[in-house]
């Protein structure tokens, strides 16, 4: 019987040795996923930042890209591809070497596009959102998105816009470009 419980007693200590020793490693366990947590974090940030900065030049080259009319007036847009367009309102702009500066505010235009080929008007939207606007410090362009529609075929349109009033002053930039807000 001694024996017995000297093996029983032998076998206690060897697993609470065997625990203590595992026990050991388990608590590098956290520490190494606190570890990793971190590093990962760090790399998926440094990504959304690299990202951000690369969409925030390609918007920039969009927005310069925009073709531009002067109204009231009517200016010959070439849309090279069917889609989804927008039109600004730029507030703070230059056309051939000629600045532009008026409100934020939407201007009280009324406009109509025309597909020059076959006198079709394309309807235009009002603006689905009040904030949607762009301030580009390098090239000293501001606008708020104004209206936007959809066209079928490539080729070239007219947008005309005329004050409701009738009036002729002042003179107003509207940039037209690819939807890049949807």
């Amino acid at each position: 019987r001694s024996r017995t419980r000297r093996h029983s007693t032998q076998e206690r200590q060897n697993m609470e040795t065997s625990t203590k020793r595992s026990s050991g490693w388990l608590l590098l366990i956290p520490v190494l996923v606190l570890v990793f947590g971190c590093l990962l974090a760090t790399i998926l940030f440094s990504a959304g930042v690299a990202n951000m900065v690369g969409w925030a030049v390609d918007l920039s080259d969009d927005i310069e890209d925009m073709q531009r009319v002067i109204v009231p007036g009517e200016g010959r847009l070439a849309l090279s591809e069917p889609g989804s367009y927008v039109v600004f309102y730029e507030y703070r702009s230059s056309v051939d070497g000629q600045s532009y500066n008026g409100r934020r505010t939407a201007p009280p235009l009324k406009c109509a596009l025309t597909y020059q080929d076959t006198g079709q008007e394309i309807r235009l939207n009002p603006a689905k959102l009040d904030m949607a606007q762009y301030e580009n410090g390098v090239n000293g362009r501001s606008g708020i998105w104004f209206l936007d529609f959809e066209i079928d075929s490539p080729g070239a349109y007219i947008l005309n816009c005329q004050y409701a009033s009738g009036g002729d002053q002042p003179r107003l930039v509207l940039a037209v470009g690819h939807n890049f807000i949807w």
